[in-house]
């Protein structure tokens, strides 16, 4: 039997429905990586939302009896304590201490559930707010270190539950999606602006001039130019391509490498770009451009 918000029982229904498809698009999660529970949402800026999860009684519980996602775990807050990474994505690792959210009643049904030490994937869309949640229970206290050392993994099962489910949802009646009945901030933007600035900020101040390379047992020390361009170089741009995103020459570019050839005592470009790791060029890149970004100035980025 369904009780509670009648407006929500399609949506439970259509659930127990497409149970066992979506218990074996999740099997290899709950198999191989001790995920116990995952869940799929996508709430729209109407206060409607898609659920699908793998745990039929807690869900019945959610659709019956909570009204809005919660002080701590609406799209907001995601938002505002998690981190986005360089796909779009926002990583949120959840609980904090239960003693201070009590008197969340949608905090209160997952410790109710045993349903813990959680792991949100979420994205934002023009006029929704999607998220995929894996979690364990209480006694599972590795998995928290263990989605942040494998993050890469589930965003990877992130792209593989889009291709799997979309026959789910396309066949999903409208009537099948819940409705929150309660107002709660719907405002992804509402977030610490001065957290971002600080990020920005941080870049900014980050000194690249005299920056030493070391090559065999000689050390010598490039200007911030030569480091940009030796770093985008040697990631396999371009004079050109590196010209238009410093938005300076090309012949100025070469000018910059011949000087750190000269530095270097080498001849070949081979003989450079191979000085640094892969994976350090990576992260000055990912420093010049943030600099930039901060400066507001550029916002190309060379693959």
């Amino acid at each position: 039997m369904f009780y509670g918000d009648e407006r929500n029982k399609e949506a439970f229904e259509y659930n127990c429905a497409v149970h066992k498809e979506l218990m074996s698009i999740c099997n290899p999660l709950f198999i191989n990586l001790g995920v116990k529970n995952f869940r799929y949402m996508k709430i729209y800026n109407n206060y409607k939302y898609i659920s699908l999860g793998t745990n039929l009684n807690y869900l019945k519980a959610y659709l019956q009896n909570i009204t809005q996602p919660g002080k701590f775990l609406e799209p907001s807050k995601i938002y505002s304590n998690g981190l986005m990474d360089s796909s779009n994505f926002y990583n949120f690792l959840w609980p904090a201490q239960y003693k201070l959210h009590k008197e969340d009643p949608a905090y209160s049904l997952i410790y109710e559930f045993d349903i813990w030490y959680g792991f949100t994937i979420s994205r934002i869309g023009t006029d929704y707010i999607e998220t995929w949640a894996f979690t364990a229970d209480r006694e599972s206290t590795e998995m928290p270190h263990f989605y942040l050392k494998n993050t890469n993994v589930f965003k990877c099962f992130v792209l593989y539950f889009e291709g799997k489910v979309q026959e789910i949802l396309n066949k999903m009646p409208k009537s099948a999606l819940a409705t929150f009945i309660t107002p709660f901030d719907m405002n992804i933007n509402s977030f610490n602006t001065p957290n971002i600035e600080g990020i920005f900020n941080f870049f900014k101040s980050l000194d690249l001039s005299n920056f030493p390379i070391i090559a065999n047992d000689l050390t010598v020390r490039l200007t911030n130019k030569e480091l940009e361009c030796f770093t985008h170089i040697s990631l396999g741009s371009t004079a050109k391509q590196v010209g238009k995103l410093l938005s300076i020459s090309s012949r100025t570019v070469e000018t910059h490498f011949k000087s750190i050839k000269e530095k270097l005592g080498r001849h070949y470009k081979s003989d450079i770009t191979s000085i640094i790791p892969h994976e350090q060029l990576l992260l000055l890149k990912n420093i010049f451009l943030m600099k930039e970004n901060g400066n507001g100035k550029r916002h190309e980025k060379i693959s």
